[in-house]
C-alpha cells in the first residue's frame, strides 16, 4: 500500500524476479468497498515497532476503552499500477498514514490494519456463504 505512487526504490510493489509480477488485490474487486474499514489495537506496541506505529498514525485516538477501534469513511483503496511496472493499493482518504520508516516501505508497517475490517467481513461473507452450501 501506498498513497503516492511507489519510488523507483521502493522495497514493495514490484519485482526483480524473472517471469513474476507484483499484483494488486482490492477489497472492492473481493466483494467488500474500495471504502477501507481500518481496524487498529489501542494498546501501544512494544519497542521499535510500537515506535514506528506511533509515527505511521500519528492521530491515533488515547481514549478508547476497547482493545481495537474502528475508523470508518476515512481510506479508501484502489489498485494502480506505475508506468514503471509498480502495482499498489492506493489509499485516498482525509487522514493519511506515514509511510514509515520512509517512502522506499510505504504503509507497509499498518497495510493489514487499513483493510482488517474489509478482510473480516470477507470472510465473514464467505464462511456464512460455505455454511449455507453445506
Amino acid at each position: 500500500m501506498f498513497h503516492d505512487p511507489p519510488p523507483s526504490n521502493a522495497i514493495f510493489g514490484r519485482t526483480t524476479a524473472s517471469g513474476q509480477h507484483v499484483v494488486c488485490t482490492s477489497p472492492s474487486k473481493l466483494g467488500s468497498s474500495s471504502k477501507l474499514l481500518p481496524y487498529a489495537p489501542t494498546l501501544p506496541f512494544p519497542g521499535t515497532i510500537g515506535v514506528g506505529l506511533a509515527i505511521f498514525e500519528p492521530n491515533r485516538p488515547t481514549d478508547v476503552s476497547t482493545p481495537w477501534y474502528e475508523e470508518p469513511g476515512v481510506l479508501t483503496g484502489s489498485c494502480a499500477t506505475t508506468a514503471d511496472g509498480a502495482s499498489y493499493l492506493k489509499i485516498d482518504g482525509s487522514v493519511l498514514p506515514n509511510a514509515v520508516p520512509d517512502a522506499t516501505w510505504g504503509l507497509h508497517l499498518g497495510d493489514v490494519n487499513l483493510a482488517l475490517g474489509n478482510l473480516t467481513t470477507i470472510a465473514h461473507e464467505q464462511i456464512a456463504a460455505y455454511l449455507r452450501r453445506a
